[in-house]
């Protein structure tokens, strides 16, 4: 029986098991036969197409299996080294703090915690950022401990703030930084005094740097570089900056081009903060920095925002974009241009 005629004794079985209904004066018995109809012929259907397919009649293309794709390196990646190196070093500091005076650490948070959590400022607003808590209380009065905490310093650490208002208050302290693995190592005690005993918590932070994938660096055939700087970002109101533009200035000395490569795969990605931050004054200021290969085609492109809330953004023709960390101390915009030799002063 060739196909045709396979499609015509079908349709007229499916007829015979489901036929068109009488009529009838009522429209819900309409449509409620009409309903029973289409589900019996979808039935048909369906067994109608287990015998063709076994009869080898219909041949039914398989779907092809999904590949497996890898999951995008993100900004906030990082290996389980670098998230153990946070953990272990913000549990260290948050155990080696001890509240002077008469204080007795708490296994758990005491009763009063909850509230005193809600009333203080969340510890650890960035993604990637380690928190260790540790609560303590104090059977003392609140200038006592505060004169206490005043005179301590843990090792290594420098005092890095303080503030008190009703009800309340807070210390900080920090260490160095630990280059390209750990940034932000701080410590904040905060105490409520409006108990007694006073609760205490000590907050040890420890934010590791994502890990840079290797499809975020400048491709070592890079021949040529363009740098062009604005003093000045559109929309910026400060009418002592003149609005000047530098550049665009190309640059194909090999041994700078090579050295500014260099600079900027060697660069950590930046830890990103989330949330409200401090920034300094914004006074305007971008520069773009574009790398090509010998055929002319754009391998990577840096676009650094010069003052403000400081960026350094990577971006590659993928479309991938990462955030790098300055050079060290040193602005990387003026190391940049130190290196190329563009003595732009404005």
């Amino acid at each position: 029986m060739n196909p045709a005629e396979v499609t015509t004794n079908l349709h007229a079985a499916l007829d015979d098991l489901a036929p068109e209904p009488p009529a009838s004066p009522s429209l819900f018995d309409r449509v409620q036969a009409d309903v029973a109809r289409r589900r019996a012929r979808r039935a048909s259907v369906l067994c109608g197409l287990v015998v063709l397919v076994l009869a080898g009649g219909i041949g039914v293309a398989a779907r092809d299996t999904p590949a497996t794709v890898a999951p995008r390196v993100t900004e906030t990646s990082g290996t389980t080294a670098t998230w153990a190196a946070a953990d272990a070093d913000a549990a260290q500091r948050a155990d080696a703090f001890v509240v002077p005076g008469p204080a007795v650490r708490q296994s758990a948070p005491p009763p009063g915690s909850q509230e005193m959590a809600g009333r203080m400022a969340p510890a650890g607003d960035r993604p990637h950022t380690s928190v260790v808590t540790r609560w303590w209380t104090v059977q003392t009065a609140p200038a006592t401990l505060q004169a206490s905490l005043d005179g301590y310093l843990p090792a290594g650490a420098t005092a890095a703030g303080s503030s008190s208002g009703p009800g309340s208050f807070l210390r900080m302290y920090s260490w160095p930084d630990q280059p390209a693995v750990l940034v932000g190592r701080q410590l904040t005690v905060q105490v409520d005094t409006t108990q007694q005993p006073m609760l205490v918590r000590v907050d040890a932070e420890a934010t590791w740097l994502p890990t840079r994938p290797a499809t975020a660096l400048v491709p070592s055939g890079t021949t040529t570089i363009t740098v062009v700087l604005h003093t000045k970002s559109p929309g910026l109101a400060n009418s002592s900056i003149p609005a000047r533009t530098f550049g665009p200035v190309t640059v194909t000395d090999r041994a700078q081009v090579d050295q500014v490569v260099a600079l900027v795969n060697r660069l950590p990605m930046a830890a990103v903060r989330e949330g409200i931050g401090n920034c300094p004054a914004d006074l305007g200021g971008t520069m773009e920095v574009t790398f090509t290969g010998p055929t002319g085609i754009v391998t990577a492109r840096l676009r650094l925002t010069l003052s403000g809330c400081r960026s350094n953004q990577l971006e590659m023709p993928d479309g991938m974009a990462v955030e790098l960390a300055n050079d060290g101390v040193n602005d990387l915009g003026n190391t940049i241009r130190g290196l190329l030799g563009l003595n732009w002063t404005w």
